[in-house]
């Protein structure tokens, strides 16, 4: 009994230590040593704005990181954060591309449990910024479509070619699902509630469609998502761009021509 109790003791005193507001003020330190180590501010603090609220860089939306529940990550768990910092995906919430993409392969996925808890402690830190006046966050838009269903076995005539959902039927349906719920396990995202087709912007969308993603874990899983941009025109992937808003991310966002052609610019 008194070796129990004395092992009881000693494992409490371990996890009081462990949430002791030193080490909780270390593990802090040490997550704003990593985002400021990758340049996290860089690219998610607008000039002049909110530190980490969002900002265009390069073409890409890098998302609001604050602590907000709508407009940033203060809707995500400390879990799923740092599942997305270490492989980029977490289904139902986001699925990392472009510039972020290369960030988890080559950075956040290769630190220690450690680091990335400490990194996911200090974004959930940061205080809250809503510049936007979001009202829904972009990872809760959308629902299956049945729009594959009805056009299944129907003739195709030469004025449906830019039909979105014809497009999304011949070149996204086969891995995201003819609803749009991605394939089981998430390995193949969800594209209902996904942050890049619910999101205010349609610029990582429009990104994601024309140059595909390519990124590897450090446990070596690979997510590739084949580019589109040879393969369709600017008028088809703003069509498809469009259905993929309309069905599962924000309606009120319309993708122009000019989105499209600029890109090629």
């Amino acid at each position: 009994m008194k070796f129990l109790a004395l092992l009881l003791l000693s494992i409490a005193s371990a996890f009081s230590a462990a949430d002791s507001p030193a080490e909780k003020d270390a593990q802090l330190a040490r997550g704003k040593l990593l985002t400021e180590q990758g340049g996290c501010a860089a690219c998610h603090s607008p000039p002049g704005g909110p530190p980490f609220s969002g900002h265009l860089t390069a073409g890409w939306m890098a998302f609001n990181i604050t602590s907000d529940p709508v407009a940033g990550i203060g809707d995500w768990t400390a879990q799923q954060l740092v599942q997305y910092l270490r492989s980029g995906h977490v289904n139902g919430k986001a699925q990392a591309a472009g510039p972020m993409a290369d960030i988890i392969s080559n950075i956040t996925g290769k630190y220690s449990e450690k680091d990335l808890a400490a990194l996911a402690a200090y974004l959930h830190s940061i205080p809250p910024a809503n510049p936007g006046n979001e009202t829904k966050s972009r990872s809760s838009w959308g629902s299956p479509a049945e729009d594959i269903d009805r056009i299944r076995g129907l003739q195709f005539e030469g004025g449906d070619l830019a039909s979105g959902a014809r497009l999304y039927a011949g070149n996204c349906a086969s891995c995201h699902g003819a609803g749009g719920q991605g394939a089981p396990g998430g390995h193949y995202p969800s594209l209902i509630n996904n942050s890049a087709v619910g999101a205010s912007s349609p610029d990582n969308l429009i990104n994601v469609i024309m140059t595909g993603v390519s990124r590897k874990t450090s446990d070596g899983q690979a997510y590739f998502m084949p580019a589109f941009g040879t393969a369709l025109s600017d008028g088809q992937i703003m069509s498809v761009a469009n259905y993929v808003l309309r069905r599962f991310g924000q309606p009120g966002v319309v993708v122009a021509l000019k989105d499209v052609t600029e890109r090629r610019q």
